[in-house]
């Protein structure tokens, strides 16, 4: 025997037995049908899925002659093509073809065999069994995939009507009755005529079970008539020598009649109970996936692909949008009549309907309660498996589910605009106190100051003048700073905050804060800490400047007079710490977190005022720095504010 191989690879070599496989490895057979390029292209796509290497494999049967000849080129632009596509192919000979395959996929490691479909008649199989079913009878712990080689028919075939269905189940019918009676007339001389009623019985219970009740009753009534004509003497002629063959012909008759009904029956329920479960299934799964749909738009998506699916059906989704149906589907003109109609009077209009029957949809209202969300329009395929009175029930049922799902969403979007606008008016309410009382009290006591220097009768000294311009100057100055941290604030939640960024001393940082708040700290002691080779942090100076002024004026706020303030700074490597620390109560450990929020308060003492801005500016403009800003409380009491200024070119 002389075998051929072409580009085997050492793994693949005859001699000896591969080493156990330790990946999947695919083997695809081919020959020279038109339908190997398929498996081939085919087993190429599963293999690149799987991340394995594949081999295709040719069998060169004994004795091929002059079949062999003609399939080889063919045979050869295969393998060539495989090869294109990165197989290993090769080509061996052998006198079972089954057995070839199996034998060097057992040799060589293959965990999975490629083959096609077989597409010759059942009938045949009797004689020659497939291929496939060969293989897979010896194949072992080898996966065998077996692929669809015919082609993917573009257009369903469509399904024989009722009419069609029952005039071939007539005909076949007759055909059964015939066979029977061939049947008796062969054995009637070794089988009593009345023994031979049974071949008609179950010539009748085969109508009735494959062809329905009526091609059942005309096997009865032509089985008795073939059994008079063939099988009783005298025999072709509807004649009875013997009257008790009457009582025979009835049983027959009655027996088949009987029969018949309750096969019928029994095949209308169990049609009426896949219907059932076909439509608890389609049901189940709309309101599956209508749970996790979150808005308007999937759910008419979810809901036009799962009736169209169950129903075989063009379905279109319409919904109500500021009291009005928006359809924009072009559609006839007794369509858009019928689907107006039906989301105005809440009414089922359109096809099968006693209103707008012209209509090729029927539309149903998606309707919740007395409101109407919009309308379902539905027009079933010829190959629908229902008929439209038959899925009534269900799509009544799935527009329920639609309607729900859509007031759902429609409760959501109102309830988060419900939020919104409380998040908005609790904003607005405490910028408006905020604004009620840190605007007023200062312009208070500027207008007092002004209007005693206004009246000014010769009795105020010197000095009391300076103090009242003083105290006015203070409190323009407070002024200021309030309106500034409203702008700030407008700027951080705009995202609008430009840095301008440059080397800065954090001693002169420290320094800017306390400048303007040199009158406010008198009577306090400041504690400076600060290293004198500190690195030189890239920061915008103004907006850094603005963070300390509002921590230590947070400290003169909310610690008891005359009590020290500390500030220090520690250089951590990839970034700079400043700390502020007071010695007052310090804030709930709850707290902590909050009190970075903007509007939010603590207790503060008479007369000290606030926004409850300060820490959430300066919370944004360290975000800005790429920085970050942290509250917690002193052991020996007070509060410890951390700020992190990132160094330039430092990993964190």
């Amino acid at each position: 025997m002389e075998t051929v191989r072409t580009a085997v690879p050492a793994d693949l070599s005859a001699d000896g037995p591969a080493p156990a496989p330790h990946v999947e490895r695919l083997l695809v057979c081919v020959s020279g049908s038109p339908y190997s390029e398929k498996l081939i292209r085919m087993t190429s796509r599963l293999a690149d899925g799987m991340s394995a290497s594949w081999t295709t494999l040719y069998i060169e049967p004994d004795g091929a002659g002059k079949q062999l000849q003609e399939n080889r080129e063919q045979v050869w632009n295969h393998l060539r093509l495989a090869e294109s596509l990165g197989a290993r192919v090769t080509t061996v000979s052998g006198t079972s073809v089954a057995e070839a395959i199996i034998d060097f996929a057992a040799r060589h490691g293959i965990t999975k065999i490629v083959v096609g479909k077989p597409k010759k008649p059942r009938w045949r199989e009797f004689l020659r069994p497939p291929l496939v079913d060969k293989i897979i009878y010896l194949s072992g712990s080898i996966d065998v995939y077996v692929v669809s080689i015919e082609p993917a028919d573009p257009k369903p075939r469509p399904l024989s009507s009722p009419k069609e269905r029952l005039w071939s189940g007539y005909v076949l019918s007759v055909a059964l009755v015939v066979g029977a009676t061939g049947i008796g007339r062969l054995v009637h001389e070794q089988i009593a005529p009345t023994n031979l009623v049974m071949i008609y019985l179950l010539a009748v219970v085969f109508a009735a079970v494959r062809f329905g009740l009526k091609p059942a009753v005309l096997t009865a009534f032509l089985s008795v008539m073939a059994f008079d004509f063939f099988i009783i003497p005298p025999q072709l002629t509807l004649a009875v020598s013997d009257s008790e063959y009457l009582i025979t012909f009835l049983a027959l008759f009655t027996v088949g009649i009987v029969i018949s009904k309750l096969v019928a029956t029994a095949n209308e329920r169990a049609e009426a109970v896949r219907k059932r479960e076909a439509q608890t299934a389609a049901l189940y799964h709309l309101s599956r996936e209508l749970a996790a749909a979150a808005d308007v738009e999937n759910i008419v998506h979810t809901v036009v692909r799962n009736v169209g699916e169950s129903l075989t059906a063009e379905v279109a989704v319409w919904v109500a949008i500021g009291g009005e149906l928006q359809i924009r589907n072009p559609l006839h003109e007794q369509d858009v009549a019928a689907a107006q109609h039906a989301f105005r009077h809440g009414d089922p209009a359109g096809k099968s309907t006693s209103r707008y029957g012209g209509a090729e949809y029927l539309h149903l209202p998606l309707q919740t309660g007395s409101s109407v969300l919009g309308v379902l329009g539905l027009k079933l395929g010829a190959d629908s498996r229902f008929q439209l009175q038959e899925a009534r029930q269900l799509l009544e049922a799935m527009a329920t589910q639609a309607a729900m799902a859509l007031e759902r969403a429609e409760l959501a979007r109102r309830a988060e605009q419900a939020q919104i606008l409380k998040a908005r008016e609790s904003l607005e309410r405490a910028l408006l106190n905020s604004v009620s009382h840190d605007l007023r009290t200062p312009l208070v006591s500027i207008t007092g100051a002004l209007s005693t220097l206004r009246t000014h009768d010769g009795s105020t000294t010197e000095k009391g003048r300076r103090e009242l311009i003083d105290a006015a100057w203070e409190e323009a100055e407070r002024l200021n700073r309030f309106v500034g941290n409203l702008l700030d604030m407008t700027r951080v939640e705009a995202g609008e905050l430009k840095l301008n960024k440059e080397p800065a001393d954090i001693q002169d940082l420290i320094g800017c804060a306390l400048a303007p708040l040199e009158i406010r700290l008198q009577g306090r002691e400041v504690r400076i800490h600060v290293p004198a080779d500190l690195p030189l942090p890239q920061l915008d100076m103004m907006l850094m400047t603005q963070v300390l002024i509002n921590l230590l004026e947070n400290c003169l706020k909310y610690s008891p007079p005359g009590t020290p303030v500390n500030v220090s700074a520690k250089n951590n490597g990839h970034c700079i710490t400043v700390t502020v620390e007071d010695r007052g109560p310090g804030v709930p450990e709850s707290e902590l977190e909050r009190i970075f929020e903007k509007f939010y308060r603590l207790p503060v003492p008479e007369g000290a005022g606030g926004t409850g801005l300060g820490l959430s500016i300066c919370k944004g403009i360290m975000e800005a720095h790429g920085g970050a800003i942290r509250a917690e409380n002193r052991i020996s009491g007070g509060l410890r504010v951390v700020v992190t200024i990132p160094l330039e070119g430092k990993e964190s």
